[in-house]
């Protein structure tokens, strides 16, 4: 059973709605959501944040992250922002 849902929007407005590539194939990616269910008492727990946006309570149970990424609809990879982002320093490195 989920308790709540949070959304977690990395990459900022400016970021997500510039045209990013897939590194793979070079194809437009879509914006899109990755879903991951984590309890609030897993191991895996001290990776996410649980608080609640706007005040000081924090989600307890079972969590539905719901995390902005990106996929291609080419190649059928998905890529969280950090990857687009390093991989963007990566290149801007190498001009």
């Amino acid at each position: 059973m989920i308790h709540a849902t949070k959304i977690v929007n990395e990459g900022g407005f400016l970021f997500m709605h510039r045209e990013q590539h897939c590194p793979e194939c070079n194809q437009l990616l879509e914006v899109a959501y990755m879903e991951e269910v984590v309890n609030s008492n897993s191991p895996e727990a001290k990776y996410y944040d649980f608080s609640m946006t706007g005040c000081r309570g924090v989600f307890v149970g079972n969590v539905l992250f719901r995390i902005r990424c990106f996929y291609c609809t080419s190649c059928e990879k998905v890529f969280r922002v950090e990857q687009i982002k390093e991989i963007e320093k990566g290149m801007t490195k190498k001009h």
